[in-house]
């Protein structure tokens, strides 16, 4: 994404977090990443445009639309700034709205840690520059720290992601942390084997509990980004046996690539259950950029996972929690695209040293009873008729042998073939099902649209004659009139009247004036 794209997906991923915040839902329950990524590189200006992009179904554009487009547009801080203009606060009110602002300004801020409590749910910390005389008061839910996989000390240097944050009782500015990265290798390699010791105590690397890889996988879930090598390396090394792969975009590292990596995952075992493998890979790296994958979010994200998880994340030497936990770890993605290419690569070898061991062992077999026939042609000329006789029956009986075990060969070959493209044929048939169950589900939405409409249309028509006969103008002109008093009330009642009151009758045709003069009961 160019630069003003990516302000944008910003602005639209916090928006969204917030309201996530507000709803107590999952982020990505609200949009995926990959949703707000095609939005900020397409930036559509009306709602048929945005409703165009792919994950913007018809209820999410009806309620999230006009929101997106005035983001895109700019226009919701203009009108925001008028309207708090020409507003009179009462306190609470006025934090409760620096707050809705402050939210939106995230940040990435690097400092090192001075002070450190722990309050139970949450942990409370200052972080100072070493260069200025400046500290900022943060806090951070102890849940979301554990899940990174960070113990919070004095001395430590850190990389903390969130947004400011007004506390309305004291009125005291603190920023809620949303990620912490670790800055230094002594610290990440401490971080990291902590963490590992803790996992592993948990059961998390557990031999046991990992699943095992199909033999011959089909269907492969890719979580890579599109703009890194790793994504290039598997797929050259993957080779071209047929496989059907789905690609997921991802961010490896930055602050922002733990949510977009646990979020593939999830997506994948909620929508598509039935692949038969997850590959998570990226390049090489020091500690500071692996660690999205030394977490224990993703630790606890791969672990969960259904679908089996294999890591080729970085090079050889590198290991990361990631790999711990997976259920195969490949050392590099080239290795990981070997791991899946090789059976089916060993397939090919061996159909073609079948082959030619097919073929070597016809030719002996002929040759060698070529050969037999000769000698038993020879001997008929010397030798008796009884001789002849046998050696007819011997000949005949070759024969019978021969020809069973061409046979035999010709069957092994057809079963080897059928084997190999049996999975072909089973996926074309899988295709033209959908297909046909799609052209059912559009003849039936087809016919209930007609239902409806023409049911709306006899409501119309029976409407339309109710209003009919309650038009006034109907009764006026059967010969009833309308009577008004001066201030033009309609008299329904003799009650309404007194004797020497004015009143207007208006008929189907013209008006009259009267005057009451008696009043019966």
């Amino acid at each position: 994404m160019k630069d003003n794209s990516q302000f944008l997906y910003e602005l639209l991923r916090e928006k969204r977090n917030k309201l996530a915040r507000d709803t107590n839902v999952k982020p990505y329950m609200i949009f995926h990443n990959k949703v707000l990524q095609a939005i900020s590189e397409t930036k559509p200006v009306t709602l048929e445009e945005l409703g165009k992009i792919k994950g913007m179904g018809e209820k999410k554009l009806a309620k999230y639309g006009s929101l997106i487009l005035e983001t895109i547009n700019g226009r919701e801080d203009e009108e925001t700034i008028k309207e708090t203009s020409e507003k009179v606060f009462t306190v609470y009110e006025y934090i409760t709205h620096l707050n809705q602002i402050l939210t939106q300004q995230v940040a990435v801020i690097l400092g090192e840690i001075t002070s450190v409590d722990d309050r139970g749910n949450y942990l409370f910390f200052t972080i100072h520059d070493k260069n200025e005389e400046a500290s900022l008061k943060c806090f951070i839910l102890e849940n979301t720290l554990n899940g990174l996989g960070v113990e919070l000390r004095q001395g430590l240097e850190v990389k903390i992601s969130g947004f400011p944050k007004i506390y309305g009782k004291w009125g005291s500015l603190s920023f809620e942390v949303e990620y912490i990265g670790l800055v230094g290798e002594g610290a990440l390699k401490l971080a990291f084997e902590k963490l590992k010791k803790r996992l592993q105590k948990e059961g998390y690397f557990d031999e046991n509990r990992k699943k095992k890889i199909a033999d011959y996988v089909e269907t492969i879930g890719l979580i890579t980004s599109r703009f890194g090598d790793a994504q290039n390396d598997f797929l050259t090394h993957l080779g071209k046996y047929g496989f059907k792969i789905l690609f997921y975009d991802v961010r490896v590292e930055g602050l922002y690539a733990l949510d977009d990596i646990t979020s593939a995952i999830r997506w994948f075992n909620e929508n598509l259950i039935d692949i038969d493998v997850l590959v998570i890979t990226r390049g090489g790296g020091g500690l500071e950029k692996l660690q999205p994958f030394n977490s224990e979010t993703i630790a606890k994200a791969i672990f969960s996972s259904k679908i089996p998880v294999i890591t080729g994340i970085g090079h050889e030497n590198d290991t990361t929690i990631a790999d711990l936990v997976s259920d195969l770890r490949a050392s590099t993605p080239t290795d990981a695209a070997r791991i899946l290419s090789d059976p089916w690569r060993n397939v090919v070898n061996l159909l073609n040293q079948t082959a030619k061991t097919i073929t070597s062992i016809f030719s002996r077999n002929f040759k060698d009873n070529f050969l037999r026939i000769a000698n038993y042609e020879e001997n008929i000329v010397t030798a008796s008729d009884k001789i002849l006789k046998s050696r007819e029956q011997k000949l005949s009986n070759l024969q019978l042998i021969l020809g069973s075990q061409f046979e035999g060969l010709i069957h092994q070959v057809k079963q080897i073939q059928t084997a190999f493209f049996n999975n072909w044929e089973r996926l074309r048939s899988n295709f033209f099902t959908i297909r046909n169950e799609i052209i059912t589900q559009e003849k039936i939405l087809f016919h209930e649209i007609d239902r409806r409409f023409r049911t709306i249309s006899i409501n119309l028509q029976n409407l339309e004659q109710k209003l009919h006969l309650g038009n006034p103008t109907i009764r006026l002109k059967q010969g009833y009139s309308i009577i008004t008093n001066i201030d033009r009330r309609v008299i329904k009642s003799n009650k309404q009247i007194k004797v020497g009151d004015s009143l207007n009758l208006k008929f189907y045709q013209g008006r009259a004036s009267s005057k009451v003069e008696d009043i019966e009961e």
